[in-house]
């Protein structure tokens, strides 16, 4: 409960709802804060992207709009494609990364891309500005998601499915099917359980 005078007006989005509420009716904090920067699309059909002040009103527009697509938006970082190519700029239009990469992966991890230059995979953890994990010639689904020490993500090759690990090995082994955590594996009607230090062990063979 809150004293009178005291309460909160901040909105926060509410996934359940699809809509703003005050939590708490207006007596709590929110427990997260907006993004102030949005995309919008301007009249030459390009994206841009604009600032709202700290009552999250008042649009300003940062970086005016040049873009083919604005993938992702994340603090002050701006994920986008600028002909045909996609890089990461922030709201000072400073570069970040390049306009040089050529496909994009978000992660069910909002701190987790992968970017894919030529061939050759590159991984970031999003923080205040990208710092690269690993690079890898595999494109990796479920990036973050892997609970094994090192883990990284899971990948497909030949149609067999292996874990990448943060030092960019893999297993010693390819399999039909990998659990999205990386712990169980199945292959030729054999169940596999995967420890820590990529050791597997059998767990059901029929």
């Amino acid at each position: 409960m809150c004293s009178t005078g005291n309460c909160s007006s901040f909105d926060v989005f509410d996934l359940v709802k699809g809509d703003y509420i005050v939590p708490g009716s207006g007596c709590v904090e929110p427990y997260f804060e907006r993004e102030k920067l949005i995309s919008f699309k301007g009249r030459n059909k390009k994206y841009g992207v604009k600032k709202l002040d700290k009552n999250y009103k008042n649009e300003k527009t940062v970086l005016e709009p040049v873009f083919d697509s604005i993938y992702y938006i994340k603090r002050n970082l701006v994920i986008a494609k600028r002909n045909g190519k996609i890089g990461i700029i922030d709201e000072n239009n400073k570069l970040t990364l390049p306009f040089t990469y050529n496909k994009l992966i978000l992660s069910q991890d909002p701190e987790l891309i992968g970017l894919r230059n030529n061939k050759i995979w590159e991984y970031y953890t999003l923080l205040d500005k990208p710092s690269l994990i690993l690079k890898s010639k595999f494109e990796c689904e479920n990036i973050g998601g892997v609970i094994l020490s090192g883990g990284f993500g899971i990948y497909q090759l030949n149609y067999k499915y292996n874990i990448l690990f943060k030092d960019g090995t893999s297993l010693n082994q390819y399999y039909d099917w990998i659990s999205d955590k990386g712990t169980v594996a199945i292959d030729d009607n054999k169940v596999y359980i995967i420890g820590d230090e990529k050791k597997t062990f059998l767990y059901y063979e029929k």
